[in-house]
């Protein structure tokens, strides 16, 4: 649930973060996907809470504005990085659904901002298939989302300062539907040195298991977590497993930063 929060201004928006968890805890950031906000995390976040986790709307969602820049996953990158260096997070996790994992791969691969972990849930590096654009993304309207998501849609219009769902509807799209070269990550995350979680739903009709299995072998040494029958939301419909993937992700980290480089 949102609260009051931070207020933080980044290429012509203002984002919302909210902190939750000790000082002194393990940094934990949120990214959340598209067409959602931060509240996206809520049946999570409370198995982390001798952390200390940021979460973010991303920029026109929740009550963060969307600005005047054309959306793309490089700027949201950008912006995850802007937060974490106004509220001086040392070396963080990065946790990234969907878009959120998108622009959390953007962000591992650039390697400008340290980074300590990388954990992804229902993301791809490369842009949707053919058959996802033109049965899913080529369909859309902001009526038929409108219809599919109420409750959400009525969430933003509530918490958003300068609430307009089509503009960001069609901002998003636009996004989704960009194959120019740099928009996806593509073949840059095979540069992502940090240890990684792969996380993705057996039965996401979003990104297939073959786009989740392709993403963690093209990251040396990361972990896959793929969840039986799962679909886009894993972190919604099983937050438990989810939960407890990530926690041990959290122990082999500890574990590493305790052994003495060799």
């Amino acid at each position: 649930m949102h609260t009051a929060g931070h207020r933080i201004d980044v290429e012509g928006a203002r984002l919302h973060v909210e902190t939750q968890g000790p000082a002194s805890g393990r940094e934990l950031l949120f990214l959340h996907g598209g067409g959602t906000s931060l509240d996206d995390w809520d049946p999570l976040t409370g198995a982390f809470d001798d952390c200390r986790c940021v979460l973010l709307d991303s920029r026109g969602h929740g009550a963060s504005t969307l600005g005047t820049r054309t959306l793309d996953y490089p700027l949201l990158a950008r912006d995850a990085a802007a937060v974490m260096a106004r509220l001086g997070m040392r070396r963080p996790v990065v946790v990234g659904h969907s878009d959120g994992g998108i622009a959390a791969l953007h962000l591992a691969a650039r390697g400008e901002v340290p980074i300590a972990g990388l954990v992804t849930i229902g993301a791809h590096a490369s842009p949707p298939h053919d058959d996802i654009m033109r049965d899913i993304f080529d369909t859309l309207t902001a009526d038929r989302w409108r219809a599919r998501f109420p409750d959400a849609v009525a969430l933003y219009g509530r918490l958003n300062p300068e609430p307009d769902f089509d503009r960001l509807f069609h901002a998003l799209v636009a996004m989704w539907r960009n194959r120019a070269p740099g928009n996806y990550p593509s073949q840059s995350v095979t540069s992502i040195s940090c240890p990684a979680l792969i996380i993705g739903g057996d039965d996401d009709h979003l990104v297939p298991r073959g786009d989740t299995l392709e993403l963690a072998a093209a990251i040396e040494g990361a972990r896959l977590g793929l969840i039986p029958f799962g679909s886009h939301v894993p972190h919604l419909d099983a937050p438990d497993t989810i939960a407890a993937y990530i926690r041990r992700f959290l122990e082999d980290l500890e574990d590493r930063e305790r052994t003495p480089a060799r």
